[in-house]
């Protein structure tokens, strides 16, 4: 509001984006504000726009209520009547979010409870037992008599009759007739003396977070580790390799022939946010959680261990760790998503901003040590070796990325810091609306703790005056928040859950659970036709694996946004340059499959004549021989069969890759069937080797 009033007193506003215009890096843009903003008294005293210089100001009135707490477990009551079990859910976990007093919370606690029994999800059941324990010594009849039943049900018998005895001595509950009760706890009781030690049952209710495989079916030919002159630390023997090209700008390429079904690297994220709604995943670890412990310091996120809330609010941050860190933003996480925050006006106000993005720049900082970062924005000055060379935000992109690091490890700032932000793509409105969002972020960031010193204002990139002096001005680590704020919306990557009801069924919904920067995966260009896919796995982690045999010194691609057979080039090359600021030019866009596969089912090669003829044919159009066609439809069966097929097992899982590569010595990789047969191995995959959760919530 201060800024648009100031804008109100301008006689000539075109004089001044004029001057803005001419800014060529991110420091400049923000030392251009923090100039206009420090002669408009904006920014006084170590405050900016009259904005409180304490958190505890900021936060309050947001924090913990027991009354909102109240009207979220009446809501929730109100959707289990109308039989929507999820929302209710969800307004029960808000629930115990919100709950401020230990009575309150265990109220919360235990009518999850209840309700997670009532859908027969036992294990989560018996996790909110124990957290009502742990409040209150000694908890009403039914809460045991339950948990006993969980027990049951699990076929764990002697934690069972442990919980019966408990019930048992309970001598008064005020809101139960224990008599009422009484045959089914004797009944209880007596089957689990007798009973013998069977196996456990498998809950209804589970989900898979598996670890990145090394290889998805055996390889064709034997691995050699290659060396390359930049190291990528995610990269798997030297695979693959970082290169410059004229047309596409660094790339990476193959050091060797790699074949199907290859794991071609595996990476954990810089950075990562859990998306909206936030009750459904550990805030931390992203495990699929339907008892989550509430954060102790504010009322918008949850944890599935005590063990995930300290990780999430530790500040050791020597090594970046992507997943879920909640320091630096606790109690003011709602004030950094800044949503619809910039726009390109020439797409007819297509936003450019969105509080993902935000919240994943502020994490970029937040994540970062404040000795690394001031480590890397001085590194031009210590002559230090095997370094880049100074940051994009103070040298810009040209300067910075004209040669690649030595070293690229996903794990340290300087690879986020060496991404591409297409700054000089972007209109100047836009550039304008991101700097102002970037002072605001770099606001909350001081407010919460974080190092900054915000009462000088340095007009120079930094330098290196030793170690435990001064922190970094607010120019410096504005520009910082400036450059990550356009870098993430061109090198996100969604983190995705397969949700299915049950598992005899083939899952239902690939849901994005989370948004993470892959810095090694960043460097990878797009193509509507890809030959590679990425396939998240457990805390966060993605790995990449060869679609397509891929000749050595050929580029790798993975597909951002739409392939060529789910949309329109017009569609694809519109959202690309909307998005990503470039225009496609893939072999899908040029030659126009979108419209072929409407009308061509596709050509398959004769294993005899190694002639092509059309599918529809049913043989070879030169020779006559029909092996080929009878060779497709087996393999195109057994593939079909293994999308039913709930088995997560080695042999099933390599199977699927060894069928897709003799279905590609067979047919062209063009056409309707083509298109099919790809996205169904690629389903496959990532139903067998990704992130899963059963949840037979109808």
């Amino acid at each position: 509001m201060k800024i648009r009033e100031l804008f109100k007193e301008m006689k000539n506003v075109y004089e001044f984006f004029k001057g803005f215009s001419k800014c060529q890096t991110d420091f400049q843009r923000v030392s251009f504000l923090l100039e206009l903003c420090g002669k408009a008294n904006l920014v006084k005293d170590g405050t900016i726009f009259g904005l409180p210089s304490k958190l505890e100001k900021v936060t309050e009135g947001m924090g913990k209520d027991d009354k909102l707490s109240e009207a979220f477990m009446q809501k929730s009551q109100h959707y289990w009547d109308m039989r929507d079990r999820r929302t209710a859910l969800r307004y029960l976990t808000y629930s115990v979010f919100y709950a401020r007093s230990d009575e309150q919370k265990f109220n919360a606690i235990v009518s999850r409870f209840f309700l997670l029994y009532n859908m027969e999800n036992y294990e989560d059941a018996l996790k909110d037992s124990n957290n009502a324990l742990e409040i209150q010594a000694k908890i009403p009849f039914l809460v045991y008599f339950y948990t006993a039943q969980c027990y049951m049900k699990l076929n764990r018998y002697p934690e069972a009759l442990t919980y019966f005895k408990r019930a048992d001595e309970v001598e008064f509950d005020q809101d139960v007739d224990k008599e009422k009760y009484r045959p089914y706890l004797d009944y209880g009781l007596e089957e689990c003396k007798k009973s013998p030690q069977l196996p456990e049952l498998e809950s209804k209710w589970s989900s898979y977070h598996p670890q990145p495989p090394t290889q998805l079916a055996p390889p064709i030919t034997p691995l050699i580790r290659i060396y390359d002159k930049c190291n990528l630390k995610s990269v798997k023997d030297g695979v693959l390799k970082l290169r410059n090209t004229r047309e596409r700008g660094w790339t990476l390429k193959t050091a060797r022939d790699v074949s199907i079904g290859e794991v071609l690297l595996t990476e954990k994220p810089y950075v990562s946010v859990l998306n909206y709604p936030r009750t459904e995943n550990c805030y931390h670890c992203y495990k699929r959680c339907h008892s989550l412990l509430p954060c102790s310091g504010c009322p918008y996120v949850g944890f599935c261990s005590e063990k995930c809330a300290a990780g999430a609010m530790s500040n050791d941050k020597s090594v970046g760790t992507g997943t879920g860190r909640h320091n630096y933003e606790c109690g003011i996480l709602p004030n950094i998503l800044l949503n619809k925050f910039s726009s390109k006006i020439s797409e007819n106000q297509s936003y450019t901003g969105c509080a993902t993005t935000s919240h994943l720049a502020y994490r970029c900082i937040a994540n970062t040590d404040p000795g690394r970062l001031k480590s890397y924005l001085t590194s031009h000055d210590t002559g230090a070796l095997n370094v880049t060379k100074g940051h994009q935000a103070f040298r810009g992109e040209k300067e910075i990325r004209k040669d690649p690091p030595d070293n690229f490890d996903p794990s340290d700032y300087s690879s986020i810091a060496w991404l591409e932000s297409c700054s000089e793509k972007r209109d100047a409105i836009e550039l304008w609306q991101k700097t102002i969002a970037a002072l605001f972020l770099t606001y909350c960031l001081w407010i919460s703790g974080y190092p900054i010193d915000w009462k000088k204002v340095d007009k120079e990139e930094p330098k290196f005056e030793g170690k435990g002096l001064r922190p970094l001005s607010v120019s410096h680590v504005a520009a910082c928040m400036l450059y990550h704020l356009q870098a993430s919306t061109v090198n996100y990557q969604d983190y995705f859950m397969i949700l299915t009801p049950s598992r005899g069924m083939p899952p239902k919904i690939c849901k994005s659970i989370a948004t993470a920067i892959y810095p090694t995966i960043s460097l990878i260009n797009h193509s509507c036709n890809p030959s590679a896919v990425l396939v998240n796995t457990a805390r966060g982690g993605a790995f990449l694996y060869a679609l397509k045999p891929i000749l050595a010194d050929e580029e790798v691609t993975v597909c951002y946004k739409y392939s060529y057979f789910s949309s329109p080039e017009s569609t694809r090359r519109f959202i690309l340059k909307c998005y990503y600021h470039f225009d496609c030019n893939c072999v899908a866009c040029t030659n126009k499959w979108f419209t072929r596969i409407q009308f061509d089912l596709g050509l398959l090669k004769c294993q005899k004549c190694k002639n092509t003829f059309s599918i529809n044919k049913g043989k070879c159009k030169k020779c006559h021989s029909k092996v080929t066609v009878k060779r497709f439809k087996k393999l195109l069966l057994q593939l079909i069969k293994s999308k039913f097929s709930p088995t997560r097992e080695l042999k099933s899982r390599e199977k699927c890759t060894l069928i897709w590569r003799d279905m590609q010595a067979l047919i062209r990789p063009c056409g309707a069937c083509y298109a099919y047969l790809q996205s169904l191995y690629n389903y496959l995959i990532l139903e067998k080797f990704g992130n899963l959760s059963i949840e037979p919530f109808n």
